[in-house]
Order: structure tokens, then sequence, then C-alpha cells
């Protein structure tokens, strides 16, 4: 990515990372680029992430204090990294941080949590919460994607959550992945504060077989069973289901 260049600088509410445990109802300055450090089938932000190029005219260039002061403008809680990963602009990410830090805002990001032993010990100091998109538990799930385990978001779960950053995690769901999801639950089960899961209702994009988008109905049956073990877990991409974010009531208080 082209250095302090966005696509998209605009506020939102933080529900829309997914995040539903931090700030409930709270506004961020979303900040998003083009590029990613892995290439998933059937990315839902695909567009932006391999399909858009460096070169496009939509980017706006801003430095890290003028990131800060629309932030101020817009009367937001801080900043958040959505669309891209910002593992695939760490270096202007971090800045924008630091200097979102500094002013006394929050700072979050959605990410595949592929992070360099470095990359993550920055992101510790830097973070206040993230959400971190889990692939699979499988090496398959994590090849698929250019990547090779799930042993580097194992780790990054493990270290932020220990270092006191707020931690959700996001996973597809899809009608090959029960299995995953339950050993993603078993792996999330210990941690203290409990570790909200998101289950993203898969919608088949690309060239994806049309055979792996399960309906709402399987959505909400599978919160209903890991809600038997974990306390937080919530259906997306399920619109009118009880289950879904919008419809929960706390985030109407």
């Amino acid at each position: 990515m082209i250095s302090h260049s966005y696509l998209v600088v605009c506020p939102i509410s933080i529900e829309t990372m997914p995040m539903l445990h931090f700030y409930p109802g709270g506004k961020f300055l979303q900040l998003g680029g083009v590029g990613c450090n892995l290439q998933c089938p059937a990315c839902i932000s695909t567009t932006i992430a391999r399909e858009m190029g460096f070169s496009t005219s939509l980017l706006q260039k801003l430095s890290p204090r003028q990131v800060v002061e629309r932030a101020r403008q817009e009367a937001c809680l801080g900043i958040v990294w959505l669309l891209n990963d910002p593992l695939a602009s760490w270096a202007t990410f971090r800045e924008v941080a630091q200097e979102a830090k500094e002013e006394g805002l929050l700072v979050g990001c959605s990410t595949n949590g592929y992070f360099s032993p470095e990359a993550l010990k920055q992101a510790a100091q830097l973070l206040d919460f993230i959400n971190i998109g889990v692939k699979g538990i499988s090496g398959r799930a994590y090849t698929l994607c250019g990547g090779t385990s799930f042993q580097p978001v194992r780790e990054a779960i493990e270290f932020l959550h220990g270092e006191g950053v707020h931690v959700e995690v996001s996973i597809p769901h899809h009608r090959y992945n029960w299995e995953e999801t339950e050993q993603l639950v078993l792996f999330l089960f210990p941690f203290r504060p409990p570790i909200p899961l998101h289950l993203m209702r898969f919608i088949p994009l690309e060239e994806v077989d049309t055979s792996w988008e399960p309906s709402i109905y399987e959505t909400e049956e599978l919160c209903h069973k890991i809600r038997k073990f974990h306390p937080y877990v919530y259906a997306f991409n399920c619109p009118g289901s009880p289950l879904a974010p919008y419809l929960l009531p706390f985030l109407r208080q």
C-alpha cells in the first residue's frame, strides 16, 4: 500500500467490525486501504483487498495528524482499521495508531491475526481492541488462504488477550467447517474473561460453490449449540434472526 493512503475514511458504529463487548454503540473513525497478506477464497472484501489497484484515484492521502483531527471533528472515540488487513499496511497503521494513542484516542482493528513476532509485540502496545478473523483450526483452512497453519493466529489470540487487549474472534460458518468451529470453541472456552465469538454465515462469492452457504436456520442452530458452552456467540449475515447483533438488548441500551 502507498504510505498513508486510504480508500475509506468515515465514522462507523463499533458493531460494524464486528465488536459487541467494547464500548457498545460507540462511534469510531474507520480507516481502510487496499491489499492483503492472505488470499482467502470468497473474501467479503475481495474487491478492495485484491482487485483494486494501488494506483486507483480513489485513494486519499492523509497524515497521521490529519486522521486524528478527522476523528476529533467527527466526535469519534478512536480509530479502527477495517476492510483490508492492517498487516498489509502495517507501517501506516502503526504510525497512525501511535498518533491516536498520544491524543487519548482508542485504537482497534479487524485482522486475520497472521502477525510476525515483532508486529505482535507492537500490536499489544498500540491496540485497545481487536477482532481476529479465524479461517479455521486446520492447516488446510490456512493453506487455502496462502498461509501455513493456525499457530500464528493462536499465538496472537493468547498473547493479546494476556496483555489486556480486548479480543473478539470471528469465523466463517459454512457447511463444511462445523467441526473446526467446534474445535475453535474448545480453544476459546478457558479464556477469562470469555472471548466473544462471531459466526459469519458464509456468503459464496467469486467461484466458490454455492453449496457452501448454510441457511440462516443452520447458523442459528450452531449458535444455540455453542451457547451451551460459551456465553457470548453471535450470528452475522442472518437478517431477522434473534441472534443477530442488531436485535440484542444490550445494543439498544
